[in-house]
């Protein structure tokens, strides 16, 4: 046979995760590696498939959603799919949508984020990445593609110590019910992974590179990898965030951050999304021992970005051999380029930029960083359309600069805070405490969007 179908009456389980579990246990019997769940499930006559318990993946094995709809239970902390958190390394799994394939994360009833209860009880309550709808820990080829994911209770989808891989061509519909509803993250030891093709809005950052080193964790590690990120390739991103980034890049404690390529962003402003590329930690609070040095964070090219987040991309930390090129800012771009502490620089050029907004900007680019730390820094071509001025707090040379009028040049007078929008990211708390002071213009405050494929 070419699959086993989960309609199989020999795979019937007590529940909707035991059949499909038993039929991959039969897949791999006979030898055809690869299971079928269909629309209708067979054994219930329902549309919905009711994931109760971890679906364990193991080598070989591809899983079809031919038009299928998974939905997790609601509450528990349930991977849809995920493998065994093995030392030793898993290969050649795959995970493909056909038609409209959808996993979706249940409810969360309760009034705070998952986090939040087990850092109270932590024997009690699960952490965060126990709730992560697609987990694969360790492995060597493997494919996540052609799927609409929803109602994350925390990632979407999260990839550790991963390799040799392609994330294509998946939709979003995550409203920020709760935090972390990111859409990809890619933890320690990833590398040679291309990201491509994601749509929709993401609760939190759409695609994440997180090699962080966190004091306190139950995420495993492998002995003898080592926890950078590198080589990897993201594009055709066409999505929003809630307060949060298109692109977000972290590492800290030594862990590298390497050959990175981010091209084609484009910011649907469907929601109010922070930045489209947020490049590094700002402040220490997620480093164990020290925040990551210049020889740590390198070989990084951005290209192609459209945005109208609050940020249009912010600079944050130090960084060596980085190109970014061909921005565009637009919509309610508060300030479109931002360069702030602790953030340096060794060889990093910045070139053919468009800077204007929709209101007329303060400011086209803030500048709060130690410009004597800036080693072989270059910005060319930059266009400036309706701003009072270019820069703010200080200046920096640019070759190549153009600007309308009435812009008058130079700001060198503090940058307040103040200044810009407070956006609430979720709609009853950030980290632990209620939101007050939400803007009038928040669209995501309140109540729940209605389901729209955007």
């Amino acid at each position: 046979m070419e699959y086993i179908s989960c309609s199989d009456p020999r795979v019937w389980g007590c529940s909707d995760a035991r059949t499909i579990q038993n039929a991959i246990a039969l897949a791999k019997q006979e030898g055809c590696d690869q299971v079928m769940i269909p629309r209708v499930n067979a054994r219930t006559g329902e549309t919905v498939w009711h994931i109760d318990e971890n679906i364990v993946l193991p080598s070989s094995m591809t899983v079809i959603l031919s038009g299928a709809y998974l939905r997790a239970a609601d509450d528990l902390p349930v991977h849809v799919f995920c493998t065994e958190l093995s030392q030793e390394e898993l290969h050649d799994i795959r995970i493909l949508g056909v038609g409209e394939a959808t996993i979706d994360g249940g409810a969360w009833t309760r009034e705070n984020r998952p986090e939040y209860y087990h850092e109270q009880a932590p024997e009690q309550y699960p952490d965060g990445c126990d709730y992560d709808l697609i987990s694969l820990f360790n492995v060597r080829n493997f494919e996540v593609a052609n799927l609409c994911i929803t109602n994350a209770k925390h990632y979407s989808t999260c990839f550790t110590f991963c390799r040799f891989g392609r994330i294509h061509d998946l939709h979003f519909r995550n409203y920020a019910t709760v935090e972390n509803q990111d859409g990809i993250d890619l933890r320690y030891g990833c590398e040679f992974i291309t990201i491509e093709n994601i749509t929709g809005v993401t609760g939190d950052d759409t695609v994440a590179l997180n090699a962080i080193d966190e004091a306190k964790t139950n995420r495993e590690r492998v002995a003898g990898k080592a926890l950078g990120i590198h080589d990897i390739t993201i594009r055709n991103i066409i999505a929003s965030t809630h307060a949060c980034s298109l692109v977000r890049l972290l590492n800290t404690d030594g862990a590298k951050l390497y050959n990175i390529t981010i091209e084609n962003i484009k910011d649907t402003g469907k929601t109010i999304s922070i930045c489209a590329v947020f490049f590094g930690t700002p402040a220490p609070v997620w480093a164990r021992k020290r925040m990551h040095t210049e020889d740590e964070f390198y070989n990084i090219t951005i290209r192609d970005v459209s945005t109208c987040a609050v940020f249009g991309i912010r600079f944050a930390e130090s960084c060596r051999d980085v190109l970014v090129e061909n921005i565009h800012t637009y919509g309610n771009c508060v300030v479109p380029i931002q360069f702030s502490k602790p953030f340096t620089c060794q060889n990093f050029t910045l070139r053919d930029v468009y800077l204007r907004s929709d209101t007329p900007l303060r400011a086209a680019i803030s500048v709060s960083c130690d410009r004597e730390k800036l080693r072989n820094f270059r910005m060319e071509r930059v266009y400036v359309e309706n701003a009072e001025y270019i820069f703010a707090e200080q200046e920096l040379p640019v070759a190549d600069l153009t600007y309308e009028p009435p812009v008058k040049g130079y700001l060198t007078e503090q940058f307040s805070k103040t200044q810009l929008p407070y956006y609430g990211r979720y709609f009853k708390h950030s980290l632990g405490k209620i939101i007050e002071n939400r803007t009038p213009d928040n669209r995501f405050g309140g109540t729940t969007p209605p389901e729209a494929d955007y």
